[in-house]
């Protein structure tokens, strides 16, 4: 009788899941009028982390995996590596390597960090400043980050379904080379950050 219940209760929380999702991606007002601004009464770098929270609960990713969509035409060779579709998240948004589980689902790679050698807390906050009228933002994080070796721990546990690309940063030849070295097995490509003027 237990497994009957639990059965019928995951069924029951797949469809209210699911309808729930459809409702959002079918009605974009829903976004603009409830879903934006409750997260843009929040300071930018909050909203950042509970879309980082949100993302690392599996149901949410699992609900939106079933609306891939996989048409050959989208698919891109890039350098060698094979696309699913030409659009990828770039570096910035998972700093640490931590959400590609869920984001895995919505792009056809991902670029993840920038990350650094050793662990860096960023620039002091505020460090992002929404200008909304402008609909932009302005980022002088610092480039915040668990360091290499935590990273590549992550990526290590990783099944990734899309090319990983993973951005390194430094303050020295070594650096570079170092975290290069670290990152290279775990990933399909790297990508050297060289311009972040906000350290």
């Amino acid at each position: 009788m237990t497994k009957l219940r639990r059965k019928f209760k995951l069924r029951i929380r797949k469809k209210f899941i699911t309808a729930f999702s459809l409702t959002i991606l079918k009605n974009m007002n829903l976004y603009k009028s409830l879903i934006r601004p409750f997260l843009f009464s929040f300071y930018p770098e909050t909203a950042h982390s509970i879309c980082k929270k949100l993302w690392k609960t599996s149901f949410i990713w699992n609900v939106y995996s079933r609306f891939l969509v996989n048409d050959e035409r989208l698919s891109v060779n890039l350098a060698g590596l094979k696309l699913r579709n030409p659009i990828g998240l770039a570096a910035g948004f998972d700093k640490n390597c931590e959400l590609i589980n869920g984001l895995q689902h919505l792009f056809g790679y991902l670029v993840l960090g920038s990350i650094t050698l050793s662990p860096r807390k960023g620039n002091e906050k505020p460090r992002v400043i929404r200008y909304v009228k402008e609909k932009s933002i302005v980022n002088a994080m610092g480039l915040p980050n668990d360091g290499a070796r935590t990273c590549m721990l992550r990526l290590n546990k990783v099944q990734s379904i899309v090319p990983l690309v993973v951005s390194v940063a430094g303050f020295s030849v070594e650096d570079y080379v170092e975290c290069t070295k670290l990152s290279q097995p775990h990933v399909d490509c790297i990508e050297i950050n060289i311009g972040c003027p906000k350290v």
